[in-house]
């Protein structure tokens, strides 16, 4: 999503030639680009990133599968994963006429990509986009996996973040304009780098036309939704189910569900949650919006990660309240009890449920600030470049 927002401001001004480097190009032999990307881009390359057809691809991302230490050991770096001397040969034939005003880099990791296209007769602006800060958020993965006694993945992230740190010490006073998401990640860069030459766009969302209504059901719904498969999110909810959830139902005044929405919902999550009362797992839906509509409160009860949750913005946009923990909200430009309710324990994250349960009137008011922020910082016409 933070992608297409910046393609779309950006081909207000600029010719676009978008270059898709991803290995589901490779899985999905009808990889499809959506009519609204298409319409924006003069043109869409895509390169697959393809081990079977590339020896040296092949052992990079072998290794960095088997041993992490051996990878950083034999190739230093992260963003030198795919780049591989085939991968660098195909890139530098992709724009042989084309002249580039603007590079522009989506995430870190890619930056080793952007050498292809300048050359001693051409010096491209080059920009970096930065939806995360990846050594942060992977300090944090290797944090709460600790926290799990999952000791080798554990290992992995804070061998991974350590490499990010270098990678960002680097890379970062190479960009000509970085883009961050927040005040906060602008401040943290500047203050660990020492970098100045950094803008912030935020993530933005749509606002919807149809709005959710006060919730005034008997019966409240807790709304989770996000991709079950990012560790953070997986997680989190089965924190909230396990710890959060009862003291929620021995103080709850009336009857109350947890609707689980999104994908990457296994076998063993399913019959993890499908033993705790009160917990329906609803999974992957077409619309979000009627489950917004039908919720009195969104749950973000997440423990690690970064940048800034679009699924945050998405619920103050759909007026539905938002409880989550300081990892949820960090990088949104609100406040505890303005816009949302923020919780530095399980039992304040259980209390905060419960105030929305029964202050119908405050979880009002709670929404109407954070809707008149959503349209005021977080939409198409925040974008700034």
């Amino acid at each position: 999503m933070r992608a297409f927002n910046v393609i779309k401001r950006l081909s207000l001004s600029h010719h676009i030639h978008l270059l898709i480097i991803s290995r589901e190009v490779q899985k999905q032999k009808n990889f499809h680009i959506g009519r609204e990307v298409s319409a924006l881009c003069d043109t869409i390359t895509c390169v697959p990133i393809d081990p079977r057809l590339d020896l040296n691809l092949f052992f990079r991302v072998r290794l960095f599968k088997i041993s992490r230490r051996l990878y950083y050991l034999f190739f230093g770096s992260i963003e030198k994963l795919y780049c591989s001397p085939k991968m660098i040969q195909t890139l530098k034939s992709l724009y042989p006429e084309i002249h580039f005003d603007i590079i522009h880099v989506f995430r870190i990791y890619m930056m080793g990509f952007a050498a292809c296209f300048f050359s001693p007769e051409t010096s491209p602006f080059l920009q970096l986009d930065l939806d995360d800060i990846e050594s942060r958020t992977h300090y944090r993965l290797s944090e709460l996996y600790k926290l799990n006694k999952h000791k080798k993945l554990a290992e992995k992230m804070h061998l991974d973040a350590d490499y990010y740190q270098k990678l960002e010490k680097q890379v970062l006073q190479k960009a000509d304009r970085i883009f961050v998401c927040s005040v906060i990640d602008k401040k943290w860069l500047a203050d660990k780098y020492h970098n100045t030459n950094m803008i912030i766009v935020p993530n933005i969302v749509d606002i919807p036309d149809i709005m959710n209504h006060p919730h005034t059901n008997e019966w409240f719904t807790f709304l989770f939704i996000g991709s079950l498969g990012y560790y953070p999110n997986y997680e989190g909810i089965v924190h909230f189910c396990r710890n959060i959830l009862p003291i929620i139902r021995e103080q709850a005044t009336k009857s109350f569900e947890v609707h689980i929405v999104g994908t990457g919902i296994t076998k063993k999550l399913t019959t993890i949650l499908s033993a705790i009362p009160n917990v329906n797992i609803i999974g992957t839906v077409p619309n979000v919006a009627p489950q917004y509509s039908a919720a009195g409160a969104m749950i973000v009860p997440v423990r690690a990660g970064g940048g800034t949750r679009i699924k945050v913005l998405e619920a103050f946009a759909h007026q539905c309240p938002v409880v989550s923990t300081k990892f949820g909200v960090e990088g949104i430009a609100g406040h505890h009890e303005e816009h949302f309710l923020s919780s530095e324990s399980d039992e304040d994250f259980a209390q905060n449920c419960l105030r929305l349960m029964n202050e119908p009137l405050f979880a009002r008011q709670l929404v109407s600030n954070a809707f008149d922020l959503v349209k005021t910082r977080y939409v198409f016409d925040s974008l700034k470049m």
